[in-house]
């Protein structure tokens, strides 16, 4: 069964969905985001102001001109800013754009490189004493140790055609920028009250008055409030988040089978029995097993093959188990089925805390949602677990043996699941009720999210994009081609979605060009007939181009390019081709960074064509078959195929960062340093390409 969750945070109790759980970097250099001029984030028409307020969350790496917001530049075109200073201090600022502001600041440190709230109000009231209309808030609350600085008398801001910058000011003798995490930025046309500060803090979504809403849970670069979509200047996407809320699901860590594993303490937390009398508990976490031999989940023991209480755990065969030890018994229950290596998998195990002799009859084991314990497991007779203050509880470790794979979201409660408890945890929602311990999360930590039993990583477990969930992380790295010899080739599983009559289809993909030349993005192309079937490729000109045969020859060949020259080199352009044989018209439309090129020109034509061809040579990702005089040189990212001809809406918003997945039937390139189909089952071979951080979004 495929895991599909149906939650973007993976089914967690949040106050809402939408903000908190991912943020953009930007480098403290040159990054930015422009959102341009609008009437929308003008506040003045220079004589009277109007009230509004800023709300951002930050992590802050360089404290000093750490620009968050600002309508400003070194002309009359200067409004208002937000942010800190040259001297660190956190300031609202207001400016009639002559020279004469109005600022108010306070002091404020970069509270140890950890997330913060902040939050810039003013009433609009304008006249001889507008500092005084002027608030700013930290973590939900009012700083008082505030002063005053102005600039001369000051009029009214004035509506300019200065553009919104977020990350960025322009001054007189220098452009400052941000360098540190931004997220759920937010612009009201209101004053904010102090309960509203407090609750957005919270996480309560206020949206009354709000006019802008930017770097939300997405790569999107949309306005979620508005129609002000911003511009990307080199800020990236990050997973790195101020929410409270516990994501899991989408990240794991990864333990080598020699010596990593994380020790969580000897905490009583962990300990279900005094001796005499056992106490209900439940353990869960995804994993997957690279060597489902010994491959230990939870564990409390002492670390040195003696001084036992309980273990989640396969044996040498790769059968999961769960038992309790009472002095030299080991006593439990086995699910028969070896588990499956290289796939994740959902296991749990339950106990009612019956003990005794028949305290089997309470223990349960789950995998993937399901009831699978088959048989006892063990020896000897029972009465209760031991108990020790020397035991810890371990994950990836028993005694002097060690996991090899990958584990994600580990759970301990201290009650007996139910057997929908289980199958609700496996389909994604978080169940909370009675959780005392919950690690690997998708955060890079191994921090108790439940409780205060931190883990200590040993041995160098990693942390890793590999997950159990079916979320898809694109936009964030590519795939390097040095334009002579490298490529990925799809073989021509796909033939049945392009080759034939009546056929509908979408191609999309990231691109930045080192050089144009004619390379080629996407094809099923030989360099000699008779198997030519289709291209994609940017001219030298720098236009966008598709071409087709129909009996696999130039002989009879059709096709369209933009003529606007939008591509140019060294910057990341997203490129979008649909096909509708059944429209009446040019059934072929070409983008390039959400803009369709309503009037393209034909490209090649010859003689007479009908559809496309299904030819013999394989899909390649860059260049073509049989020569590699035409490889794409530069970096690939997000190459996705969709069985039908997506709307005009969905290419501009995949532009910007929203995630379409209906009709996705290919997707390759994602964040991952693989050539995996992460929509289908197309899986790539490589051919040189090499793994990049340089991304699109």
């Amino acid at each position: 069964m495929d895991i599909i969750n149906p939650y973007i945070h993976g089914g967690e109790s949040v106050p809402f969905d939408g903000f908190g759980n991912a943020s953009r970097s930007f480098n403290g250099v040159d990054d930015y985001l422009d959102l341009g001029d609008s009437d929308d984030f003008s506040f003045g028409d220079g004589s009277n102001d109007s009230p509004f307020s800023v709300s951002v969350w930050v992590k802050i790496d360089t404290l000093q001109s750490f620009r968050i917001l600002s309508k400003y530049d070194t002309n009359a075109n200067t409004e208002w800013s937000f942010g800190t200073d040259g001297q660190g201090r956190l300031l609202i600022l207001v400016s009639d754009g002559s020279n004469f502001r109005v600022a108010r600041y306070s002091n404020f440190t970069d509270n140890n490189g950890d997330w913060q709230h902040v939050v810039g109000t003013y009433d609009g009231r304008g006249g001889n004493s507008p500092q005084l209309g002027l608030k700013l808030y930290v973590d939900g609350v009012e700083s008082q140790n505030v002063y005053d600085s102005s600039g001369g008398t000051y009029g009214a801001m004035s509506n300019t055609i200065q553009p919104l910058n977020i990350g960025r000011l322009q001054l007189a003798s220098s452009t400052q920028y941000a360098d540190g995490n931004i997220a759920d930025v937010r612009l009201y046309d209101a004053e904010l009250s102090s309960s509203d500060v407090s609750e957005l803090y919270a996480g309560t979504n206020i949206t009354t008055n709000l006019v802008g809403h930017w770097i939300k849970d997405t790569p999107s670069l949309l306005d979620h409030a508005g129609n002000n979509d911003a511009t990307n200047y080199g800020s990236k996407f990050s997973y790195d988040n101020p929410s409270p809320a516990v994501e899991f699901g989408s990240m794991s860590r990864i333990f080598d089978g020699a010596n990593d594993h994380v020790d969580l303490g000897n905490s009583t937390d962990f300990s279900f029995s005094d001796g005499l009398q056992d106490e209900p508990f439940s353990l869960c976490a995804w994993i997957k097993c690279d060597d489902n031999a010994r491959f230990r989940v939870l564990s409390k023991d002492n670390g040195a093959g003696s001084g036992y209480e309980w273990l989640l755990a396969t044996d040498a065969g790769g059968n999961l188990n769960v038992y309790l030890i009472d002095g030299g018994t080991f006593r439990g229950r086995e699910y028969t089925t070896p588990l499956p290596e290289n796939e994740w998998i959902h296991v749990a195990s339950t106990y009612d805390g019956s003990g005794g002799t028949n305290f089997r009859l309470g223990l349960k084991l789950y995998v993937n949602g399901v009831q699978v314990d088959n048989a006892d497991y063990g020896f000897g007779g029972y009465v209760a677990m031991d108990t020790s203050t020397n035991n810890k509880v371990f994950i990836a470790r028993y005694g002097t043996t060690y996991s090899d794979g990958k584990i994600a979201d580990a759970r301990i409660y201290d009650a007996e699941l139910s057997s929908t408890d289980i199958s609700d945890i496996y389909n994604g929602t978080n169940v909370t009720t009675n959780l005392i311990g919950h690690w690997l999360t998708n955060n890079d930590d191994v921090k108790d999210y439940a409780g205060t039993n931190d883990g200590t990583n040993n041995g160098g477990a990693i942390y890793s994009y590999d997950n159990p969930n079916a979320l898809v992380e694109y936009g964030g790295a590519s795939r390097a081609f040095d334009g002579s010899s490298d490529y990925i080739d799809l073989g021509n599983i796909l033939d049945n979605v392009f080759a034939g009559t009546g056929k509908q289809w979408t191609i999309t993909a990231w691109i930045k060009a080192d050089a144009l030349n004619d390379r080629l993005i996407f094809a099923k192309w030989h360099n000699s007939n008779p198997d030519r079937a289709y291209f994609i490729r940017i001219t030298s000109s720098g236009d966008l181009a598709f071409n087709f045969t129909s009996d696999g020859t130039t002989n009879n060949r059709w096709g369209k390019v933009t003529n606007t020259s939008p591509i140019g080199i060294g910057s990341w352009h997203h490129v979008a081709v649909s096909y509708d044989q059944t429209a009446t018209g040019n059934y072929l439309r070409l983008w390039v960074d959400g803009v369709e090129d309503t009037n393209p020109t034909d490209y090649l034509h010859a003689g007479t064509v009908t559809s496309i061809y299904d030819g013999n040579a394989t899909i390649q990702i860059s260049g073509i078959n049989g020569t590699n005089s035409q490889d794409f040189d530069g970096k690939i990212a997000d190459v996705r195929v969709y069985d039908t001809d997506i709307s005009a809406t969905e290419v501009y918003e995949l532009y910007k960062g929203v995630d379409h997945r209906t009709n996705l039937i290919g997707q390759w390139l994602t964040n991952r340093d693989d050539v995996e189909d992460k929509a289908g089952t197309n899986d790539g071979t490589n051919n040189g390409s090499t793994y990049s951080t340089d991304s699109p979004l």
